[in-house]
């Protein structure tokens, strides 16, 4: 079992004049986690270099090697000094990461940049149209359409947090992102993709209602209850990934900077940081895995219901529902199964991670304005009458 080296962080490996010792000359304890005195007794620096990695050794400080199971770098910076008093040095010594991004060929890369180019920019023009629609059309004023335009903007928010950056990646030799834009990628992509789906909880239940109990929805669904429903899936998903951002940024990162993923997601991010990060891998399955189960369960179970009742209704009443639903559950499957694989595990990363990532950051976007509009004869018509409107306006 391989051992990272745990040192007192000061000064560089270059620049202190040290003897050098090969792995062989420092002792290791057995298994598990040990204490152990210097290895050698001298007034200047032992300068180690462990798995390729290069630490400093004080004269008057205790080593500690820590068992990590698979690892090849540097993993912390905890020692104790000569008279026993145990010290942290888990200051982030890491100021930026290095992307791998999607694939490392150059003409791969160029194709990324045309596909997922054309990609962002109909995404962010389809769901920019359904929003305009929704706002400038006077049929437009369901509860269903509330939601949808709130659906729309997160959701031409939600890429907008990674895909430029991985397309702008695509004509660099050497990806960086700073430590700041990293947290604020990871904050910005689990802040919109949690309150999209909060936001599809919304509106199942608004489907719910309008199914299940007909009589009572326009007393139910409000404009002060639709306002609190959307209100607070964008808070849920706001406290949802500053959860997962604290979590990450409190971490200390002092060694490897390099992530094989085309943004900074929470799995790589975890598997870079010099501590014991068990019990926050725990809570990020809580926080991503065990929260998108659960609301995937809550919508399956809402639609199963509400199809069941579409039995009492007439032929035209059913095909309508049938329509409006159907196009809702592709949208859940397309949005809550992605997540489920990635963040339901423990904290580790899988080759596939990366293509059912960008699964889910490109496509429900991409398609969400195709499916609630193709299949909506009231969103086509007002669109036509709004964008109709707006160019005669044009040319006049």
């Amino acid at each position: 079992m391989p051992w990272g080296l745990i040192s007192k962080p000061q000064g560089t490996f270059a620049n202190h004049g040290c003897a050098i010792a090969s792995k062989a000359e420092v002792s290791t304890f057995g298994n598990g986690f040990g204490w152990g005195d210097s290895t050698r007794a001298s007034p200047n620096p032992l300068c180690l270099k462990v798995d390729g990695n290069p630490s400093v050794l004080w004269p008057d400080s205790l080593l500690v090697l820590l068992s990590c199971g698979g690892c090849s770098s540097l993993r912390a910076n905890h020692f104790v000094d000569a008279q026993g008093r145990e010290s942290m040095g888990t200051k982030n010594n890491v100021t930026e990461f290095v992307l791998f991004g999607l694939f490392q060929s150059r003409e791969l890369q160029h194709v990324c940049f045309v596909v997922f180019s054309l990609f962002h920019m109909l995404t962010v023009l389809g769901n920019l149209m359904v929003i305009i629609t929704i706002n400038a059309s006077k049929t437009l004023r369901a509860p269903m359409y509330f939601f949808l335009s709130h659906l729309s903007f997160a959701d031409m928010c939600y890429p907008s947090a990674t895909t430029p950056k991985m397309i702008a990646d695509t004509f660099v030799e050497r990806k960086t992102i700073s430590f700041n834009g990293c947290m604020t990628q990871l904050f910005s992509a689990h802040f919109f993709g949690g309150t999209e789906i909060f936001l599809l909880t919304a509106m199942a239940y608004d489907r719910y209602v309008a199914i299940c109990r007909p009589l009572h929805y326009v007393t139910i669904m409000d404009r002060r209850k639709c306002g609190l429903l959307a209100g607070a899936s964008w808070v849920a998903g706001f406290f949802h990934s500053i959860l997962q951002t604290l979590l990450t940024v409190q971490l200390p990162f002092c060694g490897p900077n390099e992530i094989d993923n085309f943004f900074c997601d929470v799995h790589p991010l975890l598997k870079l940081a010099c501590a014991d990060t068990y019990v926050v891998g725990l809570i990020v399955v809580a926080n991503s895995g065990i929260l998108s189960l659960v609301c995937f369960i809550i919508l399956i179970v809402s639609y199963v219901v509400i199809l069941l009742n579409l039995r009492s209704q007439s032929s035209e009443g059913r095909r309508k529902a049938l329509s409006t639903c159907g196009s809702h559950i592709v949208t859940v499957i397309l949005v809550l199964v992605p997540p489920m694989f990635m963040y339901i595990r423990p904290s580790t990363t899988l080759a596939a991670d990366k293509l059912v990532i960008l699964f889910n950051i490109v496509m429900p976007p991409l398609l969400n304005p195709l499916i609630y509009t193709l299949r909506n004869n009231e969103v086509k018509n007002a669109m036509r009458k709004v964008f109709r409107v707006k160019g005669n306006s044009g040319e006049k």
